[in-house]
């Protein structure tokens, strides 16, 4: 098993071929249309599906240079290519198909809730909620987080909800623990962006069935809706690592989460430290 992980390829490798699939799919997907006898009966739909098909085309095209702006672009190295080649074969194997957060889809719809105005009006109400509870704000005495204490934020995910309680709460430590290497490094762009939605990208393509009209699907939404790095500064640090597969016990890794860089008691490969310091705004959405 450890083997078959070894030759696992790298992020934005593993993410280019989702989306590879995605777009391969898209052509099966209208291949009917091709047939001379549905040309003949019905010319008017395949030339509306066929448009249709050409619109989604046109996002995935969009999509493939988000995914290069935020994790990289997917370099043809010949160790890479190699084993992007023989890993969808591997993967199911490896037992990495597990995992959805790591699933392109996921990471999309992750950035749409978290990081575009569209998501901050339906989720910023609840984010805002859990700030006034760690304020104490409603609580009895003494029950919200003390100054210089600190905050471990467990499946941060892309680390929206860690930015805010980093930022309303300037003088504690906030840590952000995420398993999906996806999901951090989605994270970790938009914690350093300085420019409001500079990313266009299109989160529902792959959910041809889970939308009310053929428009949702090829929705565009821009990201960030608020620009961290063009903020002041505050400590918040993310970690990779599984919180119940994080040893020896949980409580342990509750009381090292944030102390010092690299002192916790997190096991070594398990829960690498990624940042330190980001910069955050004053104002939390």
């Amino acid at each position: 098993m450890q083997l078959l992980r070894s030759i696992r390829p790298p992020l934005a490798t593993r993410l280019a071929l989702q989306h590879a699939a995605l777009l391969g799919g898209m052509s099966h997907e209208f291949a009917a249309l091709d047939e001379p006898e549905l040309q003949q009966s019905l010319p008017r739909h395949c030339a509306t599906m066929k448009a249709y098909q050409a619109e989604l085309l046109a996002c995935g095209a969009a999509n493939s240079a988000a995914l290069a702006t935020v994790f990289g672009r997917d370099e043809d190295h010949g160790a890479d290519r190699l084993r992007s080649v023989v890993w969808p074969w591997l993967e199911p194997l490896a037992g990495a198909a597990e995992d959805e957060y790591e699933h392109l889809g996921s990471v999309w719809r992750h950035m749409a809730r978290d990081w575009t105005a569209g998501g901050a009006a339906q989720t910023g109400h609840l984010r805002a909620e859990v700030l006034r509870l760690l304020r104490g704000e409603g609580l009895a005495s003494g029950a919200g987080v003390p100054p210089g204490g600190e905050v471990l934020v467990l499946g941060c995910g892309q680390a929206r909800l860690a930015w805010t309680i980093a930022a309303g709460l300037p003088g504690a430590r906030v840590t952000g623990l995420e398993a999906s290497e996806a999901q951090l490094s989605a994270a970790n762009f938009f914690l350093q962006c300085a420019e409001e939605e500079r990313l266009a990208f299109h989160p529902f393509l792959d959910e041809p069935r889970s939308n009310l009209h053929a428009a949702a699907r090829t929705a565009a939404l821009a990201a960030p809706d608020i620009a961290p790095a063009a903020l002041p500064r505050v400590s918040l640090e993310l970690r990779r690592g599984d919180f119940l597969q994080l040893s020896p016990s949980g409580e342990e890794a509750l009381r090292g989460s944030g102390r010092r860089r690299g002192s916790s008691s997190f096991p070594p490969n398990r829960a690498a430290s990624l940042r330190g310091a980001f910069p955050t705004g004053a104002t939390p959405s």
